[in-house]
Parts: C-alpha cells; structure tokens; sequence
C-alpha cells in the first residue's frame, strides 16, 4: 500500500473514530489482541498506524502486560531510519493506543510472496542485508536484544526502506540474569540459536546474529537452511551445520553466513562487525564505482550501470525485473517457541511447508 492507497483507504471510509489528535480510519490488519488502523492527525499530516489493544484482554492474559510494557519501553528508546517508530501511547479506560509510523509495504515475507521467484540476486541482498544489520546494530548498541528477527517482522515504508519491528519478545538491559545473560528461551524455532533453542544460557545480540544468519541464506538461496517439523532434529542440524548452498552463492557471502551461523555463540561474528566482511566492502566498492559514474554521466542520462539506481528497495519490487524476486511463498502458519512467563505471546509466524505443534520453554 502506497502514499495513493492509504489516501484511497482513507477516502473510503465514512465513519471516523476519533482517539486524541487522530481520526482514525479504516482496519489494515488484526492479531490475536490487537487490530491497526489507518489513521491520520486531525490537524493534519502524515498518515500513521494505530495499535488498538484491548485493556481487559491485556490485563486478564496471563504475561501479556508486561511483553506491551516491554515493546514500548524498547521502541521508547529507539529513533533509527530502520526501526519502526512509536510516536507516542494513548489510554482510555477500555483501550490502550500504540500510535506508530506507517509501514505501507506490509512485511517481507507478505511482499515476496507475491514475487514469481525465490531469491534475490546479491547487489540486492546486500542493500536489504545492509540495512536490517544497520538497525540491529543500533538496537544492540542501545542495550535491546530483538530475539524475534525474521522476514515477518521487518516492513517496508513507502520508499521501500526497512523497518524493523514488533518487540514484544525483546530483552532490555534488567533482564539479564546475575551471569549477564538471558534465560528465557522466545522466537521462532526457524530463525532461533541452537543455545535458545536448547534453554541455555545466551547472549541476546549473538542470539540476533543467528537470525540474521537464516534471512541472509534465504535472500540468496531462497529456502531455509534448516527446515524440519521435529525441533530436536532441527537444533541437532543446526549445531552440526547441516546445510548446503546452491551453486549460485559466491564464496565472500558464504563465508558470511558461515561466520553468522557458527553453532558457538562465542566465535559468531557479532552484528556490528559485519560491515567490515569482504563481502560488504566488495558493495561499499561498487557503490563509489556507480557514484562516480553517475556524476561524470551527462545530464539527463539514463543509469545503466550496475548498482547505479537501485538506492532504494522499492526499486526491486516495484520495477519488473525477472531475477530479482526471492524467498518462499507463506504456507500453513506455525506456532513458535515463546516464554512460559508470557504464554499470550504472538504465534503468528510463517514458515513453508511445515507444520509443528507448540514448544514451551521453561527458563
């Protein structure tokens, strides 16, 4: 949904509700406690997103107060161009209102799955890549571990930019244990560390390094690297490194995602060194290359030219191009592993092919 469809959505509905400042419209999506409106400053301005929880519904779930207090105690704390804002919280006796920026692309997953093919080609992987590690890194720098990163969770703006979101499972600094270290075992068994997986103890950003590990195998290859109904079987491949890449991977990014999925929490990269991995640097080069290019070009131009006009990811999904299409298409929902102390927690995660009964670890 663009800046004309959220006009158009905006347009068509008669009956406004008004909550504070904003007017808002009509429903873009529900979730089992929640359900986002469209809506805009009733002085005008920017449309945003409004978060709409039931308070009876909230305080009455056993665990799920305290993951609302947490997701807006994390995104408080974050301002980044690729993590989701929350302007602000509103409160009726009945409601609680997360107003927040609107995300008009929908979320990666939902986007690709529209796309003929599975995969991206690297110049594009790398300008998504960039931008998810750029966020994490800010996050982690800021003392807030996602421990929920995967392609349902990061949306698209207007532009095509990245936004990184939902942190209803994230860890703030006075979670951490006596040792320095997390215990609550959350996330999605696909993208999830063989330690959290396994209940260990872990470090939160190595964990986000995993998860980044998977969605960058999948941007390229176009599948999961471990994909199996049974998690116990899925850990032990995952610690066995049991996966194997397709021809077309160049060597620089598989040496990445082997460094990202390294089943030691101790020798994985960490997420704010991977901008100096040769293959970033090989993409910082063609980026100068282009830059050149195109101020030596005459006027009026047309790029042409590797790497030349692709500064945004729009450009990839809204331009028809053959090769640059990606991912998996969404199948049965699976539930994932989440906290004992939040059994409320969202379940709503996609992963292909497989289905798979509920995980509850303890701490």
């Amino acid at each position: 949904m663009d800046a004309m469809d959220s006009k158009s959505k905006w347009s068509n509905k008669k009956c406004k509700r008004l909550v504070g400042k904003y007017e808002l419209g009509s429903l873009l999506g529900r979730g089992t406690f929640a359900k986002v409106y469209l809506a805009r400053p009733v002085a005008g301005g920017e449309f945003v997103a409004v978060k709409v929880l039931d308070k009876a519904e909230v305080m009455g779930t056993a665990g799920m107060a305290p993951r609302v207090l947490r997701e807006v105690t994390a995104m408080r704390r974050l301002r980044h161009p690729n993590v989701l804002r929350l302007h602000e919280v509103l409160a009726t006796r009945s409601r609680i209102y997360l107003v927040m920026e609107l995300a008009p692309g929908g979320d990666l997953l939902s986007k690709i799955a529209a796309l003929p093919r599975r995969r991206l080609p690297e110049h594009a992987v790398r300008r998504v890549f960039g931008q998810l590690v750029a966020a994490l890194s800010y996050c982690h720098a800021r003392g807030v571990a996602h421990r929920d990163v995967k392609p349902q969770n990061v949306l698209l703006d207007g532009n095509g930019a990245l936004k990184v979101s939902d942190f209803g499972l994230s860890a703030l600094p006075d979670s951490l244990r006596d040792d320095g270290r997390l215990h609550t075992a959350c996330g999605t068994p696909a993208y999830a560390a063989p330690e959290v997986l396994r209940r260990k103890a872990y470090d939160g950003a190595k964990a986000d390094a995993w998860s980044c590990g998977v969605i960058l195998f999948v941007l390229l290859a176009g599948h999961l690297p471990f994909d199996d109904a049974n998690i116990t079987d899925m850990c032990r491949r995952a610690h066995r490194r049991e996966f194997q890449f397709p021809e077309w991977v160049s060597q620089p990014a598989r040496s990445l995602v082997n460094r990202l999925l390294d089943p030691n929490p101790v020798t994985r990269v960490a997420v704010e060194t991977l901008t100096t991995h040769p293959w970033f640097k090989r993409s910082l080069s063609l980026d100068s290359v282009a830059a050149r290019w195109a101020a030596q070009r005459p006027a009026g131009a047309r790029a042409s030219v590797p790497g030349a006009g692709h500064e945004r990811l729009r450009h990839h999904f809204d331009v028809v191009r053959p090769r640059s299409v990606w991912l998996v298409r969404p199948a049965e929902p699976t539930e994932e592993v989440h906290d004992d102390s939040i059994p409320g927690a969202y379940t709503g995660g996609a992963r292909p092919r497989r289905r798979e009964a509920r995980v509850c670890c303890g701490r």
